[in-house]
């Protein structure tokens, strides 16, 4: 049977104040972390093949 350890560090809060970001930068990884989920989220919406219909770039505008 394995030994268990204890931890040698708890994290209290965001593990990303843990390593050593600073406010602005943990700030702007979370910020991408939330959008990066609530993206996976409305891709559960669709089919493999709707999103693949998915234009990968935005149409060029032309100049008028």
């Amino acid at each position: 049977m394995a030994k268990l350890t204890r931890p040698t560090h708890i994290t209290h809060g965001s593990v990303l104040d843990d390593l050593g970001f600073s406010l602005e930068e943990a700030a702007i990884l979370k910020l991408k972390a939330a959008m990066h989920r609530e993206l996976l989220g409305k891709a559960k919406l669709y089919t493999p093949g709707e999103l693949a219909a998915i234009p990968k770039e935005p149409p060029r505008r032309q100049a008028g």
